[in-house]
């Protein structure tokens, strides 16, 4: 049976909670659960070990900082990847080195669904599609964006695959592995040509 990938949205703010949870599933996850409220969510911790907790940090009844210290004390989630995603810089750059990754709001589509793939390795690796249906096209390549700064760990998000009804949003991305082709690259003595003038 194949293994199911299950993510926990902790966001208070219905907007954002449908934005992240449609950018996990279209990452791969399987199961996604959106809990609006800090109490709640760690109840619901009490019961399962997700892959990754997207984690605001002003919530009702338990701060996400008090999640976060909560989610660490537990050995059931030493493998869960927590990302902070807040709008309170203060607070980010406070608990940073609690979390996988830390993103200042706004956080859009494509950021998301990127960082979750690179954060939990499998989660996008492709499974067999159920019978009679057609997998999904493959979008063309994208020339790579030069890297930006994002206050996430030094991760940037990589090109941005639109999906339908995804509203239009602009990515960085890092270059792909291996995208410095030697094309690019100034011979040098031991190619056994001589150097370009």
């Amino acid at each position: 049976m194949a293994k199911k990938y299950l993510a926990l949205v902790v966001e208070d703010d219905p907007d954002l909670s449908t934005i992240f949870a449609s950018a996990l599933k279209s990452a791969g996850f399987d199961e996604i659960e959106v809990i609006n409220d800090g109490g709640k969510a760690l109840a619901r911790l009490a019961e399962v070990a997700p892959h990754i907790v997207i984690l605001d940090l002003h919530l009702p009844h338990l701060s996400g900082a008090n999640a976060l210290r909560q989610i660490h004390a537990d050995r059931r989630l030493i493998d869960t990847r927590v990302v902070i995603c807040t709008a309170d810089a203060a607070m980010a750059n406070e608990l940073g080195k609690q979390a996988d990754l830390v993103l200042l709001k706004p956080v859009m589509f494509s950021q998301m669904r990127d960082l979750a793939i690179r954060l939990v390795p499998g989660v996008a690796t492709p499974r067999t599609p159920p019978a009679g249906t057609q997998p999904p096209a493959i979008p063309p390549a994208a020339e790579p964006a030069a890297p930006s700064s994002n206050g996430g760990g030094g991760a940037a998000a990589a090109p941005d695959t639109k999906s339908p009804g995804e509203p239009e949003t602009k990515a960085q991305a890092d270059p792909p592995a291996g995208a410095a082709g030697k094309s690019d690259a100034t011979p040098g003595p031991e190619s056994g040509r001589p150097p370009a003038p």
